[in-house]
C-alpha cells in the first residue's frame, strides 16, 4: 500500500524537475524569439479577450498600458530591464492600429509618444465567456471557460508577469502552476457576492435570478447551495494572486471576504476617469457640434488651447508603434458650460442586461406622462413636455442589439417611443457632444462596481441620478465639503421623482452649485492619480523602485 504512494510521489517530483527545470524554460525561450522579445525583457501580459469591446474596463486597460509606457520610459533612461506588454485578444483578424486608435478615438487614451513595444497576441476561444452558451450553471460554465482560455493564452505565450483585468479568476491557479507567472489582478467586479447570496436567500427576482427560480423556495435553496459552492472555489483562486486591487470600496469589501485565504493586501485603485481635458478634433467643427451652443463655446476655448500631436498607430500589424500625425487641442472637462443645459436625460453604457436599461425607459415614462409625477408649476411644469431620454452606447454582438430593439419595442409600448432616442456604437466626438448638452445622467445597474460613467456625467456639469447600491452610493454621490453632489434611486418611482426635482429646481440657486460641487469632487477619479497609484503599485511588483 505505502509502495505505490512512494513510486507515485517520485514519479510526480520527477515530471516537477523536468517541467519545471527544462520544459518550461525551453518553451518559454521559443515564444520570446517567436515574438521577437528583446533579451532581458520583462513580460506584461493583459488578460483581455475583448480588449476592443468599447467599455469601462477597457479604458482601465489601456490607461494601464499607457502606465506601463511610462515606466518603461524611465527604465531605458536608467538602462534597466525593458517592459514588454502583450494583449490576449479575441479579436482575430483586426488590426492591432484599428484596436489602438478606437482607444483613442472612444476614450481619449493617448498612446502617441509609446516607445515601449505592444505585442497583440491573437486567441481563439473567448466565446467560452460569453453567458449565452450557458442557459444554466452560468458561473460555473463562464468559468471553466476562462480556464480553457487561459490555457490557449499560455500556450501562446507564457509571460514573466500575468494581468488579469476582466475577472477571469479561474485562469489564476494553473497560469501560477503551469506557467509560473506573477500575477496582478485588477477586480472589477466579483463573480460572486454577497449580494447575490442574499437575492436568492430572500427569493428576489433579478437578471441574474429568474423569476422561475426566485418564486420556488426548492429552487432557490439548492441555487443558494451551488452559490456557496461556487464562492468556496472563487476563493481558493484568490489565493493564487500576489497583487490584487479593486476599482471600488465596495468590491474591496467583497473581495476581501471571499479571498480569505490571500495572505496580500488588497488596494483599492479607482478606475481612471476622463475628468482633466476633452480632446477635439479639427474635424469635429464640420460635423454635428458646430450645430450647438457647446461647440461654439469649445471652438472659443480651443483658440485659446494649446495644440497637441494627434496619434495614429503605425507598425506592423503585430507590434504598435505610434507617430504624430496632425494638430489636436484640449479641452479642459472643467470648461465644459454648466448652463444652459438642454432638457436631455442622457445613459451612457453598453447595452448589456445588468445595465437595467428597462427601467430607465419605465421611469422616465412614469415621469413625462401627463397623469404622471409633476415636474413643478408654470415653467418648470412645461419643460416636461421637452424632456427626451437619451440612451448612448455599444454593443457587443447580436445578442445586444437584439436587446436596443426590444428596448425599442418597450419605449414604444410605454408611449414614449417618439421620445427615447438610441444613439449606438457611437465615437468619442459624438459622446462629447450628449455630454456637452444634457441636463441628467442616468445610471441604473444595482451593486454598479463603480460606475465610471456617473464620474465623467459629474465632470461634464450634468445632475447625476445613479443607483442607490455599489460604487456610485459608496464612492461617488457622497457629500462634497457639505453639499449634495447628485441623486440616488432604486426603484422606477425614485427615479420620476429625481428627474421631477431636478427639472423644478432653480438653475442659479440650486443647479448650477450642485454640478460645480459634482464637479470639484471627482478629482480623486482623475487619469492623472490612477497613473500614480497604478504606477506604485505595480513598480516593486515588477522590482522597479517607487518613486
Amino acid at each position: 500500500m505505502v509502495a505505490p504512494f512512494i513510486t507515485l510521489s517520485v514519479g510526480l517530483v520527477v515530471v516537477a524537475i523536468v517541467y519545471y527545470g527544462l520544459v518550461l524554460p525551453l518553451y518559454r525561450g521559443i515564444s520570446r524569439r517567436r515574438m521577437g522579445i528583446a533579451k532581458g525583457a520583462i513580460t506584461v501580459a493583459f488578460f483581455h479577450p475583448y480588449c476592443n469591446a468599447g467599455g469601462g474596463g477597457e479604458r482601465v486597460l489601456w490607461m494601464a498600458v499607457k502606465t506601463l509606457a511610462l515606466l518603461h520610459a524611465k527604465l531605458i533612461k536608467s538602462s534597466q530591464r525593458p517592459l514588454h506588454v502583450l494583449i490576449y485578444s479575441g479579436d482575430i483578424g483586426v488590426d492591432p492600429k484599428e484596436i489602438l486608435q478606437r482607444a483613442e478615438d472612444q476614450f481619449g487614451v493617448q498612446l502617441r509618444d509609446i516607445s515601449m513595444p505592444v505585442t497583440f497576441v491573437d486567441v481563439r476561444g473567448r466565446e467560452w465567456l460569453e453567458a449565452a452558451r450557458y442557459p444554466i450553471l452560468t458561473m460555473v460554465g463562464q468559468s471553466l471557460g476562462s480556464l480553457l482560455l487561459g490555457l490557449v493564452c499560455l500556450f501562446a505565450f507564457p509571460p514573466d508577469v500575468f494581468v488579469d483585468t476582466t475577472g477571469c479568476a479561474f485562469t489564476y491557479p494553473l497560469t501560477a502552476l503551469l506557467g509560473r507567472c506573477r500575477i496582478a489582478a485588477y477586480v472589477h467586479y466579483p463573480t460572486i457576492s454577497t449580494d447575490m447570496l442574499n437575492l436568492v436567500r430572500e427569493q428576489r427576482p433579478s437578471y441574474n435570478n429568474d423569476r422561475a427560480v426566485a418564486g420556488s423556495a426548492l429552487r432557490s435553496h439548492v441555487k443558494l447551495i451551488y452559490y456557496r459552492i461556487f464562492a468556496m472555489l472563487y476563493g481558493l483562486c484568490g489565493f493564487f494572486v500576489s497583487l490584487v486591487m479593486t476599482n471600488s470600496s465596495w468590491t474591496q469589501a467583497h473581495i476581501r471576504s471571499l479571498w480569505r485565504l490571500g495572505r496580500q493586501r488588497i488596494w483599492t485603485v479607482f478606475p481612471p476617469c476622463d475628468t482633466s481635458a476633452l480632446q477635439v478634433s479639427p474635424r469635429d467643427y464640420k460635423g454635428e457640434l458646430t450645430r450647438s451652443l457647446y461647440a461654439v463655446r469649445l471652438a472659443m476655448a480651443s483658440v485659446a488651447g494649446r495644440p497637441r500631436p494627434y496619434a495614429v498607430v503605425s507598425g506592423s500589424s503585430k507590434t504598435g508603434r505610434l507617430t504624430k500625425l496632425a494638430p489636436r487641442y484640449d479641452i479642459a472637462f472643467q470648461d465644459l458650460p454648466l448652463r444652459p443645459r438642454e432638457p436631455i436625460i442622457l445613459s451612457v453604457g453598453q447595452f448589456r442586461p445588468e445595465k437595467d436599461h428597462p427601467l430607465q425607459i419605465r421611469a422616465f415614462a412614469r415621469f413625462v406622462k401627463p397623469a404622471g409625477i409633476d415636474g413643478g408649476r408654470g415653467e418648470k411644469g412645461r419643460i416636461k413636455e421637452r424632456v427626451k431620454l437619451v440612451l448612448l452606447g455599444s454593443c457587443r454582438g447580436s445578442e445586444d442589439e437584439r436587446r436596443v430593439q426590444s428596448l425599442r419595442s418597450l419605449a414604444a409600448d410605454m408611449g414614449v417611443g417618439d421620445r427615447v432616442q438610441f444613439v449606438v456604437g457611437a465615437h468619442f466626438s459624438e459622446l462629447k457632444e450628449w455630454l456637452g448638452r444634457a441636463s441628467v445622467g442616468l445610471h441604473t445597474m444595482w451593486n454598479e462596481h463603480f460606475g465610471i460613467c456617473v464620474v465623467e456625467y459629474m465632470a461634464a456639469g450634468l445632475i447625476a441620478v445613479a443607483h442607490n447600491s455599489g460604487g456610485p452610493k459608496a464612492d461617488i454621490i457622497v457629500p462634497w465639503k457639505g453639499r449634495s453632489t447628485g441623486f440616488l434611486a432604486a426603484t422606477e418611482e425614485e427615479y420620476a421623482h429625481a428627474f421631477a426635482r431636478i427639472f423644478a429646481m432653480d438653475e442659479l440657486k440650486e443647479l448650477t452649485p450642485m454640478r460645480t460641487s459634482a464637479r470639484e469632487s471627482i478629482e480623486r477619479f482623475s487619469d492623472e492619480i490612477f497613473v500614480r497609484e497604478w504606477g506604485n503599485l505595480m513598480s516593486p511588483f515588477l522590482g522597479l523602485p517607487v518613486e
